[in-house]
């Protein structure tokens, strides 16, 4: 589907509407096309919108939506721009009829920033029905299945409302009994992954609704916004993190640990690497058994909608515990994968690096921490080498007989355990997102 251009239905407004929309404020007539902003991206905290070189609306945060702003008729340049900046993030040519009324929404990470133009001039729906369109948004999240239930519906017995719904695509219009509804999102056909689970999608009688799926910052799980046609905006914001345990104590050290109460790793000797789980956002307690004794619980505070890394390392009487927060947004270039390093090998106190095919991708990270991604080209038989990063020597070097970096995923090197005995594990990170 082509987002980039949307046909404008034909209804006419009702006087309850046009109570809502009026004027915009500035002397023009109603008859003039009227055009607003929803920022959806939250990889941009405030966006401004510039039709034909006027800009319209200014600062609209992430989560937000402008006022209606008259705009003329005809084909228009739609710009979008950091909240007082004179750069252009994006740009799109846009046609307006006489009362037309539209949303522009905008969506995409930190330098990948898209729009798409939602028409509001859709019949009503019947009574007692409303009419319900999707847009995923979360670029980021690849595929999902999506799930509206009511009542005292259960995930494990629901079908789909729209199954394997690809980024950046939309499902609908489709009428719907209207009433208030719990969405839950998952990947495509896991429902075990679980990306949003919330309730408070209310569909009125009559209404037409638009569903926004938005990007969470770990990349993966995702918030969602619902808006009503010529109306109000309700965000729906995703609840929990994902977070998962590295374990890499000195001896081969076992670690337990659970944060709020969810259980993120049980009697795992060192070196291990955990599954992500999802944890309730906000401050939670952490309890950390290692090598059979239980350290003092502490504060972890979890952001909704990230990843999270509680690394676990050092010497087994005094372990280092930090919790690292993640981007695990995908390549934005449809030809590149990301490459990073986590470095919790005991004993290798000098930062290590990462080069592929000799080039540099992570110039030295620190022990104990995760490095951010390196951007590479890829492509099959190549040389992945963990360096020192003082001396620019191979520390450890994936095997190159047919190495393949596939385009859209993600990779990292782990250095875990003594240095007396180290273990290099080279992984691409689940879930496979690319839709």
């Amino acid at each position: 589907m082509d987002l980039s251009r949307r046909r404008f239905g034909a209804a006419l407004l009702g006087t309850t509407t046009l109570s809502l929309v009026g004027c915009s404020g500035n002397g023009e007539s109603d008859d003039q096309p009227q055009v607003r902003l929803l920022n959806a991206s939250t990889g941009y905290s405030a966006l401004d919108l510039y039709v034909d070189g006027t800009k319209e609306q200014s600062s609209i945060a992430y989560g937000a939506v402008g006022s209606y702003a008259s705009v003329d008729e005809g084909s228009l340049s739609v710009v979008l721009k950091n909240a007082g900046s004179s750069s252009a993030l994006n740009t799109a040519n846009r046609s307006f009829s006489s009362g037309d009324h539209a949303t522009v929404l905008a969506y995409g990470q930190a330098g990948a920033l898209s729009s798409l133009l939602l028409a509001e001039d859709e019949d009503d729906a019947d009574s007692g029905e409303a009419s319900l369109l999707i847009e995923h948004l979360a670029t980021e999240a690849g595929a999902v299945d999506v799930f509206l239930l009511s009542g005292s519906d259960t995930l494990d017995d629901a079908v789909a409302l729209s199954s394997s719904l690809a980024a950046g695509s939309s499902y609908g219009r489709t009428t719907m009994t209207s009433g208030s509804y719990r969405l839950v999102v998952t990947g495509a056909g896991d429902k075990t992954d679980l990306r949003l689970d919330t309730s408070g999608v209310t569909l009125g009688s009559t209404k037409n609704v638009t569903l926004v799926l938005t990007q969470g910052k770990g990349g993966v799980l995702v918030h969602a916004l619902q808006l009503v046609q010529q109306g109000a905006l309700t965000s729906l914001p995703n609840t929990q993190s994902r977070v998962r345990v590295v374990c890499s104590v000195a001896g081969g050290a076992s670690v337990t640990a659970t944060l709020g109460g969810v259980a993120l790793i049980s009697g795992a000797a060192s070196p291990r690497i955990g599954s992500y789980q999802l944890v309730t956002a906000g401050a939670q307690t952490l309890a950390l058994t290692v090598a059979g004794t239980a350290l003092a619980t502490s504060s972890q505070t979890l952001v909704a909608g990230h990843d999270y890394t509680l690394l676990v390392w050092g010497d087994a009487s005094a372990p280092t515990v930090s919790l690292i927060s993640e981007d695990n947004s995908l390549p934005t270039v449809s030809t590149k994968a990301k490459v990073r390093v986590l470095h919790a090998l005991n004993g290798q106190t000098t930062a290590l690096g990462l080069t592929v095919d000799y080039v540099s991708m992570v110039s030295g990270q620190a022990q104990g921490g995760l490095s951010s991604f390196g951007s590479v080209t890829a492509g099959s038989s190549i040389v992945v080498n963990l360096v020192n990063a003082s001396t620019g020597t191979t520390v450890a070097t994936v095997d190159s007989d047919g190495t393949t970096l596939v385009a859209k995923n993600l990779y990292t090197f782990y250095a875990l355990g003594d240095s007396s005995a180290p273990t290099y594990i080279w992984q691409r990170e689940s879930p496979v997102r690319a839709s």
